[in-house]
């Protein structure tokens, strides 16, 4: 509890010293950001922690292909094996994810596309870029540059932030 008067975050009100949530939106005086954030939109912020584990989960999804490269031939199947376990258990805890991508044309053909695409790339890197090459910082601004615009086709153009929208729906209406 207070013992100065205070101001709500969520929606501004001045409240009395002895109160310890908002007398005009329930929202409590020692909220934190996030709790404020929470408070002020329900909707807006589960939208948000859930765009932004969609988020996460596609980004493993388009880099693995690099990985299975470089391991594949480097000669470390150790580590090739442990990385498809990996993929595996992310594949199965995130299988409705998944089927939503395969059920979606652009989804499936654009994700294919980009774990596609890096591996070739990376793979044109390990064979006709040498280690000691002044070409190595061209590829790696290349390669930078490229899987910026991979996120931003994926998750900011029309038709990506579509798909997600259409996957939040499907998602939040079956828990």
């Amino acid at each position: 509890m207070s013992t100065y008067r205070w101001s709500c975050g969520a929606c501004g009100l001045g409240n009395e010293a002895q109160s310890s949530v908002c007398s005009e939106c329930g929202c409590p005086s020692n909220a934190s950001t996030e709790g404020i954030e929470k408070h002020k939109d329900p909707k807006g912020f589960e939208k948000k922690k859930a765009k932004e584990g969609y988020s996460q989960k596609l980004f493993y999804l388009f880099v693995i292909p690099i990985y299975i490269v470089i391991f594949a031939f480097n000669g470390k199947q150790e580590s090739l094996i442990f990385l498809i376990i990996v993929v595996s258990v992310l594949v199965y805890k995130n299988l409705s994810l998944f089927k939503f991508i395969w059920s979606d044309r652009w989804a499936k053909n654009t994700t294919i596309g980009i774990c596609f695409s890096n591996a070739v790339v990376f793979l044109i890197r390990l064979f006709l870029i040498p280690n000691n090459s002044d070409y190595v910082w061209w590829f790696t601004l290349f390669f930078m540059t490229f899987l910026t615009a991979q996120y931003f086709y994926f998750f900011k153009s029309k038709k990506g932030i579509n798909f997600f929208i259409r996957f939040y729906n499907e998602t939040s209406n079956t828990c």
